[in-house]
């Protein structure tokens, strides 16, 4: 019999490249919930599937749509980022971070196998908890709300993963290497906050491989961190295109001597070493 999972945060960039990965496996029967847009004419390519799909206004409507469904899995992707907020954005940090996935869980809690959802590295500034924002601060808050969850349904595995970035080259977000390759195919000139920027990518296709293997295998409840044996200097990076290319953009370096080191220690996330060559791929695809 396949297995009921419900999917969040679909017609975002991860949650819509993990659809279009899972509906490759005939195993699962999805559901998308989705927020309905203001747009009535609003299409999204990511969401052109034949996956069952539950729209909701608002998060009052959650509860309601969702308390009679039976779900085995729930993956949980749905997140409102800001780096730096503003008054008016705390409500949706609230009720995007923890009160949907919250209603959700008390909604389907009951009947869950398994249940995958997403910190982010923003909680480590060094060894021990420390958010970088308040968005981070927010995804900490509900993975403690979720313990309470675990406690409920002791047959339900519980899972946090934590991922530093990724990267592939459909990926329209305003992140720094898509930045870069735009700059690079429209001649625009470059600011790089510090020379020795180093940053953990890897790409959405090895996160959906580990997704695939916590739904297929029996793991205990546990929280990850997946990340690249290898860092990619940005700064050697711009260099490598502009050789591959034969052409220079003008690249300005704010601070220059500063060095940024990416921790190698954590809490007590078990952690997931992953060999993906970023530089390899980024210049073998350009």
């Amino acid at each position: 019999m396949k297995k009921r999972i419900l999917v969040t945060g679909t017609t975002g960039y991860l949650g819509g490249e993990f659809i279009k990965f899972i509906n490759k496996e005939k195993k699962f029967l999805i559901t998308e919930l989705i927020r309905e847009r203001k747009k009535k004419n609003f299409k999204n390519s990511i969401n052109n599937n034949h996956n069952n799909k539950i729209f909701y206004k608002n998060t009052n409507e959650v509860h309601k749509k969702l308390v009679k469904k039976k779900f085995e899995y729930f993956i949980h992707f749905a997140a409102f980022y800001k780096n730096v907020h503003i008054v008016k954005d705390i409500y949706k940090f609230n009720e995007a971070n923890i009160l949907l996935p919250t209603l959700i869980l008390e909604a389907i809690n009951p009947t869950l196998k398994k249940f995958i959802n997403f910190g982010t590295m923003m909680e480590h500034k060094n060894k021990k908890y420390s958010p970088q924002n308040l968005y981070a601060s927010t995804k900490k808050s509900f993975e403690a709300i979720s313990e309470f969850y675990k406690l409920k349904n002791k047959n339900c595995k519980f899972y946090n993963i934590k991922i530093f970035d990724t990267f592939d080259f459909n990926d329209q977000r305003k992140k720094i290497i898509p930045i870069i390759i735009k700059n690079f195919n429209q001649n625009k000139a470059m600011v790089l906050d510090y020379k020795n920027l180093k940053m953990n990518i890897i790409r959405p296709l090895n996160l959906n491989i580990f997704i695939l293997k916590l739904l297929k295998s029996n793991f205990q409840s546990q929280s990850f961190i997946i990340k690249n044996t290898k860092n990619v200097s940005i700064f050697k990076l711009i260099k490598l295109i502009q050789k591959f290319k034969n052409k220079k953009i003008k690249l300005k370096i704010k601070n220059k001597s500063k060095s940024l080191n990416i921790l190698k220690k954590y809490d007590g996330s078990k952690i997931i070493s992953i060999k993906d060559d970023i530089e390899k791929y980024i210049i073998k695809n350009l």
